[in-house]
């Protein structure tokens, strides 16, 4: 008799077998029998909060939830940052506003011939800063640019499709975005470029990622330029962010990046429904180079970062400040006398030398209590000589410029770029163009 009331008792509180119609309603059921009928009381929003990250960070590394925070008051969605893009917008237009300052690391003339540009990140009117720094550059003589994005690691999608049409000549898509919903849509050239001409080389390394990556194989699948340094980081899918009243929001990846020869760059990862072609190729859009597919972008010439420098004792330098902080004090004790003495850059760079120097920040970093390796100082002094010169140059002179032009003379893919350029039948050969 007992069993039988129990019975009754259940199939009053739910209907028997809980019906459903698709995946969708047997989730909604899930929840609202978990809310209604579970043993013991629940928060709703904890069970809905932990539901939905669960299922987002099962589809891809870059789709998550943001759960609200209250900034000044007002909720906010609490994420990882990761830049996102408007996929399904108009293209893109030229930025109607510039920032005084330049958003460049640096952009310098490397010889009487070449030009030298880094972009760390593509963040607002970059490509304005680009356009500029282009026209300058070669009004002092560029026929030649090094274009260095590495440890580049996106931002701003637009931005960087703007770049790369300053760099392309005639009608050409620079990038297409595609997806399961999503009808592919292309994003084409629409201005005439500041450098369309003229012999370009892009330095990529692991930590170059997004639209930084999607810049390099646009230009390599165009056969617009050499791209050395080392494989790419292969981050090829696109995020939007879909916000709810209560302040939270969904990221979720809606879309991949195509290149324009039909190469996509996002590298493997668990639960990955749509596996990268690794191992496969294309052809280059213009001499029909052979172009693989993968993991990330690959380069035409292969080279290194320099780390032979970073030895422990090197690495704790940085992390503390150490070189920055001693070339400041330097400066600021002995701007009067430096001045006098090194009237120019120029005359700064062929004279100047920081290896007397070293035992002094040694003495800072002891202060600092780094412990001392003579093993490790040994090994990374020849370097940190050349880094702390291009810090007090970027001091003396208040231009990033001298510290890059400073460390670019020891950086082997800046020199093998630099030795790329200079040699046009290798340039030639590199891009299979017709002696």
């Amino acid at each position: 008799m007992k069993k039988l009331i129990f019975t009754i008792l259940l199939c009053a509180i739910c209907p028997l077998a809980w019906g459903q119609n698709s995946p969708e309603e047997k989730l909604m059921r899930t929840l609202q029998g978990i809310s209604e009928l579970y043993v013991d009381s629940i928060s709703k929003q904890k069970i809905v909060d932990q539901a939905i990250a669960s299922l987002l960070n099962s589809l891809d590394p870059f789709s998550e939830y943001l759960p609200p925070i209250s900034v000044n008051g007002t909720e906010q969605a609490l994420g990882k940052a990761m830049p996102t893009t408007n996929p399904t917008g108009n293209n893109p237009a030229k930025p109607q506003s510039a920032k005084p300052a330049s958003q460049l690391k640096a952009a310098y003339m490397v010889n009487d011939s070449t030009g030298y540009i880094a972009i760390s990140i593509f963040s607002m009117n970059v490509s304005k800063d680009f356009h500029d720094a282009v026209v300058k550059l070669k009004k002092e003589g560029m026929k030649n640019l090094i274009l260095d994005i590495r440890k580049n690691e996106g931002g701003l999608f637009d931005e960087a499709v703007l770049i790369a049409d300053e760099l392309l000549g005639g009608m050409k898509t620079i990038v297409s975005a595609e997806g399961a919903h999503m009808d592919r849509m292309p994003f084409p050239t629409s201005i005439d470029g500041a450098f369309e001409d003229g012999r370009l080389v892009v330095l990529i390394n692991n930590r170059t990622k997004s639209a930084a990556e999607i810049l390099g194989a646009t230009l390599q699948d165009w056969d617009r330029g050499v791209l050395i340094g080392t494989d790419s980081f292969g981050k090829g899918l696109i995020q939007d962010t879909f916000p709810f009243e209560d302040g939270s929001a969904i990221r979720l990846t809606v879309a991949r990046y195509i290149t324009p020869a039909g190469r996509s760059i996002q590298k493997p990862y668990e639960g990955m429904q749509v596996a990268p072609e690794v191992g496969k190729s294309v052809k280059s859009m213009r001499t029909g180079r052979t172009l693989k597919c993968g993991v990330g972008v690959q380069p035409d010439v292969v080279v290194e970062d320099a780390t032979s420098h970073l030895t422990p004792w090197y690495n704790t330098l940085v992390y503390s400040g150490v070189q920055t902080k001693f070339a400041r004090d330097y400066v600021n004790a002995n701007r009067r006398d430096l001045q006098k003495k090194y009237k120019t850059p120029k005359v700064f760079f062929e004279k100047f030398d920081a290896t007397p120097l070293l035992p002094d920040v040694c003495a800072l970093a002891k202060e600092a209590n780094i412990v001392f390796s003579q093993q490790d100082y040994d090994q990374s002094a020849p370097y940190l000589a050349i880094q702390v010169k291009g810090i007090i140059a970027r001091e003396l002179f208040g231009d990033n410029n001298q510290f890059y032009s400073t460390m670019n003379t020891i950086d082997p893919i800046v020199i093998k770029a630099v030795e790329i350029l200079n040699d046009e039948n290798k340039y030639k050969e590199l891009l299979n163009e017709k002696k």
